[in-house]
């Protein structure tokens, strides 16, 4: 049996590999995609996979099929132009339904952890953690439990109601 091979050498023959069959910017492929074929275009197509410099192009319908196999030469120029010379050497169209692209969801709102604790809830928590020593698992808990009052009481709000409001300074944040 012989030795194992060097990971160093292991890793060079990967990446030499790699290299071969992804060029430098392809990784930039579906960021260019719309501007290199235009806004009509890239509503109906969508770039599959790049590999050893052949594009793989999903279609939708035979018509805008037909239309870009006319434009094939064009579609590698500009491609290659933004991604790097003969990053594209060839390109295979297929017919596939393209589904509209997705709006990403708006981010979470988090506003109600900026809401302080009531005086109750400050006392409900400083009770449960009572018997803890002072450290990070008090804070800790002191902060997740803070967390779950104001969440819960979110879910436990009509839709219409204002969040509650406190003006004490002991109850805002995590009851200090």
């Amino acid at each position: 049996m012989s030795d194992p091979a060097p990971l160093s050498k292991l890793l060079k023959n990967f990446l030499s590999e790699a290299r071969k069959n992804y060029p430098e910017g392809a990784h930039r492929l579906y960021e260019i995609w719309p501007e290199a074929v235009g806004p009509s275009l890239a509503r109906v197509t969508r770039p599959l996979s790049l590999s050893a410099g052949k594009l793989t192009v999903a279609v939708e319908g035979a018509v805008w099929l037909q239309e870009l196999s006319l434009f094939k030469s064009q579609l590698i120029s500009n491609l290659n132009e933004r991604l790097g010379k003969d990053s594209i050497k060839s390109v295979r169209l297929i017919q596939a339904t393209i589904a509209p692209e997705e709006k990403p969801e708006p981010p979470f709102d988090k506003s109600w952890l900026e809401r302080p604790l009531t005086p109750e809830e400050t006392a409900l928590i400083e009770n449960s953690l009572a018997d803890l020593p002072e450290g990070e698992i008090r804070e800790a808990l002191r902060s997740a439990m803070s967390a779950a009052k104001k969440r819960s009481s979110l879910r436990d709000a009509p839709a219409d109601a204002p969040p509650p409001r406190n003006t004490s300074a002991r109850s805002r944040g995590r009851g200090e």
